[in-house]
């Protein structure tokens, strides 16, 4: 007991909460604040981050994965790499990302400049760095990066990603379409189950049904409705789209609504998807479409430099006699 209330009080010292501590010794009993400071204390970690383990060999790695029945994650780096450094400082040491990693995966590092790693480099192909492979217990590839993350969440998502394909009762998509065989119809949950369908690389005439149950379920049918508008945004690029023409008219509410950036920004997707069709149908009146839309759509804008829109739609359709 001696050490335990000299340790608190230590860590009121270096806390510097006099103020705080004034405050609890007016209500609250001694023995019990010292108790509570130190059950605080334990229960916070300060060092959360992502746990490297060290093996003497990756075969040694892959006999623990076995054992702990974890699938692994490798960072690959080397000492001159810099963006191996930028993920060592700002992703790996991020608490979100230690909890995630630490509790689902066995991680560990590999030094692709250390000769004996060089038979790991050989059979996983790997040409530049960091490369962030997720392997199974078997060492197959569940998911791999070739080049660092810059957002936490991101990196979280493509560790959920690989721990979904080896568990997908927990997936979210697979979790929705119970919700949807169990009758949920509510248009929220309908553009979430489609979301996630796309993540779990659902066949999009799969997804497709799914939207076009969202727009009969919903009774607010507006574009400029934000819901209905995102999903829009993520399904609907087509020509001949009915919602199309819809989003063309509306163009003055869409921007009030959502700004130019956003409003051109989905033009943008239009205008590349519809090229893609005309490139790999070979199809001239398609194309011809495509510039009528640029005309229309970019020529008097200012959120992008029409000559460059121009120049990326014939660019792209004279490169393809060269494919």
């Amino acid at each position: 007991m001696i050490k335990k209330v000299a340790l608190a009080a230590f860590f009121f010292r270096v806390l510097q909460v006099p103020r705080l501590l004034r405050f609890f010794q007016n209500s609250i009993p001694m023995k019990k604040l010292i108790s509570f400071v130190f059950t605080l204390f334990l229960g916070v970690n300060f060092h959360a981050q992502i746990k490297f383990e060290t093996f003497p060999s990756y075969e040694a790695a892959l006999k623990k994965s076995v054992q702990t029945k974890k699938p692994m994650f490798v960072d690959t780096y080397a000492d001159w790499c810099g963006w191996c450094k930028y993920m060592d400082k700002n992703i790996f040491s991020d608490p979100d990302v230690g909890n995630y990693f630490n509790q689902h995966f066995l991680c560990f590092k590999l030094d692709t400049e250390v000769e004996k790693n060089e038979y790991f480099s050989a059979k996983y192909e790997i040409s530049g760095l960091p490369c962030l492979l997720l392997l199974d217990e078997k060492g197959e590839i569940l998911y791999r990066n070739d080049g660092a993350f810059t957002d936490k969440d991101e990196f979280i998502e493509f560790g959920k990603m690989a721990y979904y394909k080896l568990n997908p009762e927990t997936s979210p998509w697979k979790q929705n379409e119970v919700k949807f065989n169990n009758g949920e119809r509510s248009p929220e949950f309908l553009k979430d189950y489609a979301e996630s369908m796309v993540k779990g690389d659902y066949p999009m005439d799969e997804v497709m049904k799914i939207v076009q149950l969202y727009w009969q379920q919903t009774t607010e049918k507006s574009l400029t409705n934000e819901m209905n508008f995102e999903v829009f945004y993520d399904y609907h690029n087509e020509f001949t789209d009915p919602l199309y023409k819809e989003f063309i008219d509306d163009k003055t509410k869409l921007i009030d609504a959502f700004g130019e950036k956003v409003y051109y920004g989905k033009c943008v997707e239009i205008l590349k998807e519809n090229l893609q069709k005309a490139i790999d149908k070979n199809d001239q009146s398609q194309y011809d479409k495509v510039m009528g839309f640029v005309e229309v759509q970019f020529k008097d804008q200012k959120v992008y430099e029409y000559q460059d829109v121009v120049d990326f739609v014939k660019g792209n359709w004279e490169d393809r006699e060269k494919e």
